[in-house]
């Protein structure tokens, strides 16, 4: 997974593998810059294709800490009884 963050402008973008399969690159995503430094990134997919043929949208949340090198995300799918999550190293790349 890739982001794209500029916190004075406000903008992030995101490329992880479903969006890559739907729309062949990057989209865009919120941006939440937090007053401890760290940001809550949010996106989502109307239209991904499920297992049984059926559609469903899934909403995608991450919580990058760049001061200690770490983020931590977590999707959801309204038709799932639980949430998908997990976390690790990020390294900060500037550009």
């Amino acid at each position: 997974m890739i982001f794209w963050v500029d916190p004075a402008k406000g903008t992030a973008q995101v490329l992880d593998s479903v969006g890559n399969h739907l729309n062949g690159g990057p989209g865009p995503a919120s941006l939440e810059v937090r007053k401890n430094g760290n940001y809550m990134i949010r996106w989502g997919y109307d239209k991904v294709p499920a297992s049984r043929g059926e559609v469903v949208r899934v909403s995608y949340t991450a919580v990058m800490r760049p001061k200690q090198g770490r983020v931590r995300g977590d999707a959801v799918l309204p038709s799932a009884d639980n949430t998908s999550s997990g976390g690790g190293k990020c390294k900060i790349v500037q550009q």
